[in-house]
This record gives structure tokens, C-alpha cells and sequence, in this order.
């Protein structure tokens, strides 16, 4: 009877707050799209080695005729160069029309997320109501950012396919390289759980794609990329992110060296001795924290951890919908996930065997002779 109060209660306020997350993303373009439908206009315009030139976006964006945009600045593309050709096909929509299918495909890929996620990690069924007011998620599909689908390729190729073909997942995990820095410990866990044909077939596609991109766009164009990374459009209030730099904007740089070297130390400690799922999602967790850039929607990696990991304080801290009511600045998430660390690190630890008293106790006589 409780369980089923439970589940109807997380359902119906799991509802709720989804609902008001995601009304703006209906009435009006979600904020992060203008990028991708902005790319897809240059690429099939043939113009792809201009995708990083400031100059090149101001047609489109007045074309656009959506005045928002002229003062919030999202519109210029940061992703690496090879992952413009995959919007090329919203250029044959207009910018609303775009916006709509793009989110109508985020709830698509949320669902089959909330659906598909237990399964792969061996969850109960259960944890999908919870699923429902991951903020994360919602978050992701409330700006227009492309997440999701990063998040469900990383789940499938590092918790299913890695068991059946390993170059095969090496390969999936490579196409993740659309947000490189979400992955950037990921050839560690590779390497140190003995999956060498995953960790070569990772590294070859991130070098075709690497490829790829320096053909697109030139020398010239990788300059423009770095310096827009850089920039504030992209580099947009860093003090509100999930870093730990933006710990130390908020609290100076004392706090942020030791909270780096906090988050640093347990990480490896629990790395080095934990299981193939903790290395997983410390991997994660220290991609989110020591990356320069981290918003709720780079979050959404965050369903992973959840499923995966076997300590409950660190699946229903994520789980429960808390963040909904605390969304910005996100210093109380890199808080929490400095904890989630340690505790790995400490679940890590050799467990003190059980002995039967009549043992114990003649061993402390043995002790003593």
C-alpha cells in the first residue's frame, strides 16, 4: 500500500514539475536549438568551413526574424566540426518547425531512456518513476540540447555492447565525441578493465572524426572553434556551472584547489579498487567536475551513476527531485557529487569479514598467549 502511494505520488509531482519546465519549450523555440538549426543552415549552403565565423551567423539570425535571440547569445555552434553534417536535415524546416521536432524527438529519446535504462542496468522497474523528474533529462529537453542522445549512446555502448563486441562499442562511445569533454576518462576505464579492442576502436574514431572535422573547416576554422569555446557565447556565466572553476569563482580559489584535490584523490582511490560500474561513473563525475564547462543538461550523464551504482544515499541524491526547487547556480550539485566520490572511495574499502564469536574470541586468547 505504501509502494503504491509512493509510485502514484512521484508520478503525479514528477508531472508536475515537468510540466513547469517544459511549457516555455512549448510556446516558444527552446533556447539551445538556434545553433543547431543556425549550423544546418550553413552546411547546406556549402558554407561548413565558415561554422565558426561570427560573421556568418548574422544573416541567419536576422533572417530568423526572432527577436529573443538578438540578445541572448546561444546561436553560434560549439560542437566539434563533423557533428554540423548531423542537422544538416533541419535546414529544410523553418526555425519553429525545427524547434518543435527537435524537442518532440528529446521526448522521444527521454522516453526511451526512461524505458530502456533499467534494463541495460539491470534496475528495477521501478526507478522509471523516478526517471520521469530527473532534472537532468527534462532540463535537457526544455533547452533544445543534444544530451540525451549522448547520454543513451555512452549507456548502451559501455553497459551492453562493451559485453558483445567490444569494437563495436569502441566505436559507438567515439560518436559520443560530439561533447568530448564528457568522456574525456573514459579511455582510462577502457584501459584498466583489459578492453583493449574497445579502447582502439575508440581512439581510431575519435581520430577519423578528429579528421573529419580538420578537412571541414581547415586550420583556421579549429582556431575559431577554440577561441569560441572561449568566448562568452559559449563560455556563458561560468559561475553558475557544475565545475568546480565555477567553485572557485563563487568562493575563490582556496575552495576550488581543495575541492579539486578532494574530488581528485577519492576519484582514484575508487577507481583503482572499485568495480567496472563505479569505475563508470567515477569517470563521469570527474569529466562533469574538473571540466571547464558543465551545465544541468551535461548533467543528464547523471542517470547512469544512479543505475549503476549500488550505495542508495548516492542513487536517491540524484534521483529525487530536489533540484528542481535549487536549479542555479549548481555549487550544491558539485557538493553532492564531491560526496558521491568519497563515497565511492569508501565503498571501496576491504570489508572487516564477519567471524563467529567462539573464532573471535579464540583468536584473542592466541592473541594473548
Amino acid at each position: 500500500m505504501l509502494r503504491t502511494f509512493v509510485v502514484a505520488f512521484m508520478l503525479l509531482f514528477g508531472g508536475f514539475l515537468d510540466f513547469q519546465l517544459l511549457r516555455p519549450a512549448v510556446t516558444r523555440p527552446a533556447d539551445d536549438f538556434a545553433q543547431f538549426y543556425f549550423v544546418s543552415q550553413l552546411v547546406s549552403q556549402g558554407k561548413t568551413a565558415q561554422i565558426y565565423t561570427r560573421e556568418a551567423y548574422q544573416p541567419l539570425l536576422a533572417a530568423v526574424n526572432h527577436g529573443d535571440y538578438r540578445e541572448v547569445p546561444f546561436y553560434y555552434f560549439n560542437r566539434p566540426a563533423f557533428a554540423a553534417l548531423l542537422y544538416w536535415p533541419y535546414s529544410f524546416l523553418t526555425y519553429k518547425e525545427g524547434s518543435r521536432v527537435f524537442v518532440a524527438l528529446n521526448f522521444l529519446l527521454w522516453g526511451l531512456m526512461i524505458w530502456k535504462l533499467p534494463v541495460w542496468l539491470e534496475q528495477s522497474g521501478l526507478v522509471r518513476v523516478w526517471m520521469i523528474s530527473l532534472f537532468p533529462l527534462g532540463y535537457s529537453v526544455a533547452v533544445g540540447q543534444d544530451t540525451l542522445a549522448i547520454t543513451l549512446l555512452l549507456a548502451y555502448a559501455m553497459c551492453v555492447l562493451i559485453h558483445r563486441n567490444e569494437t563495436a562499442a569502441g566505436v559507438l562511445l567515439g560518436l559520443c565525441l560530439i561533447k568530448p569533454h564528457l568522456l574525456v576518462f573514459m579511455p582510462f576505464v577502457l584501459w584498466i578493465e583489459g578492453k583493449h579492442r574497445a579502447l582502439t576502436s575508440f581512439l581510431a574514431t575519435g581520430a577519423l572524426l578528429a579528421g573529419l572535422s580538420l578537412a571541414l573547416v581547415g586550420i583556421d576554422g579549429i582556431e575559431q572553434w577554440i577561441d569560441l569555446l572561449r568566448a562568452p557565447t559559449t563560455d556563458f556565466r561560468p559561475e553558475v556551472m557544475g565545475t568546480i572553476r565555477a567553485l572557485g569563482l563563487q568562493f575563490g580559489g582556496p575552495v576550488a584547489w581543495a575541492a579539486g584535490v578532494i574530488a581528485l584523490g577519492a576519484g582514484v582511490f575508487g577507481f583503482l579498487r572499485g568495480s567496472y560500474g563505479d569505475r563508470l561513473s567515477i569517470a563521469l563525475l570527474l569529466a562533469l567536475l574538473l571540466s571547464p564547462h558543465a551545465y544541468w543538461a551535461d548533467y543528464a550523464s547523471l542517470a547512469i551513476v544512479a543505475l549503476t551504482t549500488r550505495n542508495p544515499i548516492i542513487r536517491y541524491t540524484i534521483l529525487i527531485p530536489w533540484v528542481y526547487f535549487l536549479p542555479l547556480p549548481m555549487w550544491p550539485m558539485v557538493l553532492c557529487s564531491i560526496g558521491f566520490l568519497i563515497l565511492f572511495a569508501l565503498d571501496s574499502l576491504p570489508k572487516r569479514s564477519q567471524v563467529p564469536t567462539g573464532k573471535a574470541f579464540s583468536w584473542k586468547l592466541t592473541r594473548l598467549a
